[in-house]
């Protein structure tokens, strides 16, 4: 698969507000070897910058997959980052619904 192949393939698989813990997990892992395989054909500094993407990406599976395991609420893959339910609920809440 050439690296435009893969780039694409990443951005047309990445999950929905529905998918769960797991499948958002594995998403953020194929995203970070893709960062991975970008840095390394790259120019010094911006491998560096891929690596580190890369490294916090996987961070974002590890974490994800740790708090399906402390049994949270399935909407808590989006760690640090609103949700749509969040987002349309203060939508609503700010029109005065």
């Amino acid at each position: 698969m050439s690296t435009l192949e893969e780039m694409g393939h990443v951005m047309r698989t990445a999950p929905g507000p529905a998918a769960g813990t797991r499948e958002v997990a594995d998403w953020y892992r194929r995203k970070a070897l893709l960062l991975d395989h970008l840095a390394n054909g790259g120019p010094a500094t911006e491998a560096t910058h891929m690596h580190a993407l890369a490294d916090v990406a996987r961070q974002h599976a590890a974490d994800l997959l740790s708090l399906s395991r402390n049994d949270l609420a399935p909407a808590s893959w989006a760690v640090g980052r609103r949700t749509v339910q969040n987002s349309v609920g203060g939508l609503a809440a700010s029109n005065g619904s």
